[in-house]
């Protein structure tokens, strides 16, 4: 099967650091690993990033990884230390080991349909650091994709491109656009016009996702394995964004 799926984009708005009593932060995590990073045993598990922004170390035992906001207790951290402004990689492939002289691996996986992740306190409480919630869920997450927060930062995550938007796109025959495509102010009325999702798939598995025209069929074959896509998309205060 040959299929690929442009899905609407995500884009997250990373605003300032929060207060200085909180040092302790999930930065990243991956629920659909396929090839980026394997664990001890060889396995492209799911993995979560622990950062620790304070300037001393921080012992975590006795805190807890959850993937579910009515269990916050799922997986307790044994005797280790995260040095200041360090990071920690715990592989969330549902082996759990908790060896602290080797990798750490919880209890359970991490849904890339989305649901919610969270560092919780040791109190059994408190939340330290969290990813959606039990009602509004983090989104649907991608083969091989990350999602996360620059390092110290909070994040406000904001849909700028809707999944029904109107798109301009072009397969390229050649490489003679070099990047001038990606500016602002660049001619894109000659290209075709389709609607958010935008892909190909020589199966059925994604037609359901497709908008109008952008099921871009047989355009791909004997031309190029990539398309440009410009969507346009309003920010109102572009000072709250560090990044893109």
């Amino acid at each position: 099967m040959i299929s690929n799926l442009l899905k609407p984009l995500l884009v997250v708005a990373l605003l300032m650091a929060s207060p200085a009593s909180a040092r302790l932060y999930i930065t990243e995590f991956m629920a659909d690993n396929r090839a980026t990073i394997e664990d001890e045993d060889g396995d492209a598990s799911d993995w979560i990033e622990i950062f620790n922004s304070g300037d001393d170390p921080v012992n975590l035992e006795g805190y807890f990884l959850t993937d579910a906001a009515d269990v916050l207790t799922r997986w307790s951290f044994p005797a280790v230390e995260i040095a200041e402004n360090s990071f920690l990689l715990v592989f969330a492939s549902g082996k759990d080991r908790r060896n602290p002289s080797s990798e750490l691996h919880t209890s359970f996986r991490i849904s890339s349909d989305g649901e919610y992740l969270a560092l919780i306190n040791p109190d059994g409480n408190s939340v330290v650091a969290e990813f959606g919630t039990k009602d509004n869920p983090i989104p649907e997450q991608f083969e091989d994709s990350s999602y996360g927060l620059m390092q110290g930062g909070g994040l406000t995550p904001t849909m700028f491109i809707s999944p029904t938007q109107q798109a301009r796109v072009l397969i390229p025959s050649d490489d003679s656009l070099g990047g001038g495509w990606t500016v602002q102010e660049f001619d894109d009325s000659g290209w075709q016009s389709a609607q958010m999702g935008i892909g190909y798939d020589e199966n059925d598995t994604y037609s359901q996702e497709f908008g109008a025209t952008g099921d871009l069929g047989n355009d791909f074959n004997g031309v190029n394995t990539s398309v440009f896509i410009r969507i346009p998309f309003e920010i109102s205060d572009p000072s709250t964004i560090t990044s893109l």
